[in-house]
């Protein structure tokens, strides 16, 4: 199955020792290392931000598959079916340096004065969230209240 997919690959000189090693491996060991290949070689083509130059060719690629002239991008994206459009970018800085919260924050060091106000406080939600690092573990927890219910 994955033999008529090495000449895609095998062109390069420098790999050509490789490869002719790894065709005397056993078939299934060698049909694990190339799925292992492929798949790792998609995830970092799909993967592109949208400022590279080849993702707008990987997606096109991933929309539909080519009979004549296929590329061997077309044939590593169709053979572990893998398309762009199914994974989300998270950027690492969500908001500005002048960015403000559109909620309150209370953090006081009393816990009498916490009590206190918490039961002052008249708005629909309230979240009341804890964290915690001992002996090098970190742990959170967090409890939602609507109208003074709590919601699980």
């Amino acid at each position: 199955m994955y033999r008529d997919r090495l000449h895609y690959i095998s062109w390069v000189p420098s790999a050509w020792p490789l490869w002719t090693h790894l065709m005397c491996m056993p078939t299934s060991a060698f049909q694990l290392l190339m799925e292992k290949l492929i798949y790792r070689a998609t995830a970092r083509l799909v993967m592109l931000p949208a400022s590279h130059l080849l993702s707008k060719h990987v997606s096109s690629m991933a929309r539909r598959y080519v009979k004549k002239n296929c590329s061997p991008l077309h044939e590593l994206i169709h053979t572990s079916h893998m398309c762009p459009d199914n994974y989300e970018t998270i950027s690492l800085i969500r908001r500005g340096p002048k960015w403000i919260p559109s909620i309150q924050v209370n953090i006081l060091a009393m816990k009498i004065q916490a009590v206190k106000e918490a039961e002052e406080v008249m708005n629909d939600i309230k979240v009341f969230s804890e964290g915690l690092c001992i002996e090098g573990m970190v742990g959170a927890a967090a409890v939602l209240f609507r109208r003074g219910v709590e919601v699980k």
